[in-house]
């Protein structure tokens, strides 16, 4: 996290583009929300604790109007094939239509 602290204001003063964040971790996110001034995106959430962890990112998704990624991983591990991936992207809207908890965009990476 402390990398996150020194080089987010950095980032802040010289970028004028949406800044990815690529953590798993809310603890860190939420400091990378908190400092970058402009929009984010948060890579990545997913399902593979059953849902603990994404309850929290979108929650500061949607407090901080960041954009996430989603990947297409639950508690067996990567989705493999097309039925499977659907499936877990299916589970991700249920997620976003319940826009109290979270970010109102969740872009699923099928791949």
């Amino acid at each position: 996290m402390r990398d996150y602290v020194t080089l987010i204001p950095m980032l802040a003063s010289s970028v004028k583009v949406p800044l990815m964040i690529d953590s798993t971790e809310p603890e860190c996110i939420a400091e990378a929300l908190k400092r970058y001034p402009g929009r984010c995106i948060v890579n990545s959430i997913n399902l593979e604790d059953g849902g603990k962890r994404l309850a929290k990112v979108c929650t500061l998704a949607k407090k901080y109007g960041a954009a996430v990624v989603a990947l297409t991983i639950d508690e067996r591990g990567m989705a493999m094939t097309a039925d499977e991936k659907v499936a877990l992207a299916g589970a991700f809207a249920a997620w976003r239509s319940a826009r109290t908890r979270c970010a109102t965009r969740i872009c699923c990476s099928t791949r």
